[in-house]
């Protein structure tokens, strides 16, 4: 990523798009509080901030690259580009479905080919796979079920919204059913509600034309509330156990009482504004306990950000991730894979379940996704202000 942005730079002649102004202040205050962080307390923990520093730095210097990039091409070239980009997810989209499919419909096979058992991590293949109430969690071509089913959410999405590169041809939504059997497969139930909630929100933007906006709003602050009470009680879990016990503790027990835990950690007003301590938690990838450290999962991006980075944290990203929705709402004429979609379902669906963005390939085709329409929209202001001052200069004449 660090040499992208070298290749960027250097590209681009040095000169620095306006557009990544913002994520250029963020990496920067990122780096700045790691700093800190180890400055306050210097001891051999501190691999752990630089371990962390890869899942936030490395987003954020991808995101800075890409803008500079797009920024430099003309809008034909960006509409070439945006076409290859869709025709890569049907492509390697459709493979991963169809492999999801398979692994579904024939488990032992696929357990078999891996010589992996339901559960266990590859010490070798680095591949975890998980069963619920009996069946796998199909990965297609990924290392977790998570991150299949919502790269499969994002090709349905853009099955629907890319046909505008193709001149409103209807090929592309032939892709449509074969995502959404898939991310039925996966059996990721973040991925399924979305999916729902996104076909719902289609059926309402095309009933309501005028007030879709205002109905998609409120419905995502319904979404937003609920999901934010059922994970810091245990009243909804207690409710949802009496029809599916096993559901119930895997997607609501846990949540909460990871939730609370680190909540409880935060016994200071210094770890309420700025975090428990960056990389402290979290048990994916480094086994921390080697540095005596006992960390708790986090399994959302709200505790991943509550943890790391404190209220102040978490409160900068939601501000940001609206200020987000909005803008692509605004200019949606631009957003031609549905960033704003994705956006949505950051902000609701996934925000207190689950932290499925911060995997790749995710995190950069949301990252490429949301830069496009905002660089799209200022070639073309650029564009029409070239026309009209054009036409001016011949008006003189």
């Amino acid at each position: 990523m660090a040499l992208m942005l070298i290749v960027a730079i250097c590209y681009s002649g040095g000169r620095i798009s306006a557009k990544s102004i913002i994520p250029t202040i963020i990496l920067l205050a990122i780096l700045i509080f790691a700093i800190l962080t180890i400055a306050t307390n210097f001891n051999s923990k501190n691999f752990i901030v630089f371990y962390q520093l890869k899942f936030d730095v490395l987003p954020m210097l991808f995101l800075i690259a890409v803008l500079i990039i797009l920024s430099k091409q003309s809008l034909q070239d960006l509409e070439t580009l945006c076409i290859s980009v869709a025709k890569m997810m049907f492509f390697l989209g459709g493979l991963n479905a169809i492999a999801i499919i398979l692994q579904q419909l024939f488990p032992d096979s696929f357990m078999g080919l891996l010589g992996l058992s339901a559960g266990e991590w590859g010490s070798d293949s680095g591949v975890r796979l998980n069963s619920t109430e009996g069946n796998i969690r199909a990965i297609g071509f990924q290392l977790a079920f998570t991150m299949s089913g919502v790269l499969m959410f994002f090709c349905l999405v853009v099955s629907f919204e890319a046909r505008k590169l193709f001149a409103g041809k209807r090929w592309p939504l032939f892709f449509s059913p074969l995502f959404m059997i898939a991310i039925i497969c996966t059996t990721y139930k973040t991925a399924i509600l979305a999916a729902l909630v996104y076909l719902l929100t289609k059926v309402i933007e095309f009933l309501f034309r005028k007030t879709s906006g205002i109905i998609v709003f409120f419905m995502g602050l319904v979404i937003f509330s609920m999901f934010c009470y059922s994970t810091h009680s245990y009243d909804v879990y207690e409710i949802v156990r009496k029809y599916n016990e096993n559901a119930a503790y895997n997607s609501i027990y846990l949540r909460v009482w990871e939730h609370l835990k680190i909540l409880s950690d935060l016994d200071s007003t210094g770890k309420i504004l700025f975090g428990a301590g960056l990389g402290l938690n979290g048990t994916f990838g480094l086994d921390k306990s080697l540095y005596g450290i006992q960390a708790i999962p986090i399994d959302s991006a709200y505790i991943y950000m509550v943890s790391n980075y404190g209220f102040v944290g978490f409160f900068t990203y939601l501000a940001l991730m609206v200020y987000l929705q909005f803008k692509l709402y605004k200019i949606k004429r631009f957003d031609i894979f549905g960033a704003r979609y994705f956006v949505f379902f950051t902000l609701t669906i996934e925000l207190f379940y689950n932290l499925g963005l911060g995997n790749f390939p995710n995190n950069i085709l949301l990252i490429l996704f949301v830069a496009i329409p905002f660089v799209l929209h200022r070639k073309s202001l650029d564009e029409q202000r070239t026309h009209n001052s054009a036409d001016t200069e011949h008006l003189s004449y």
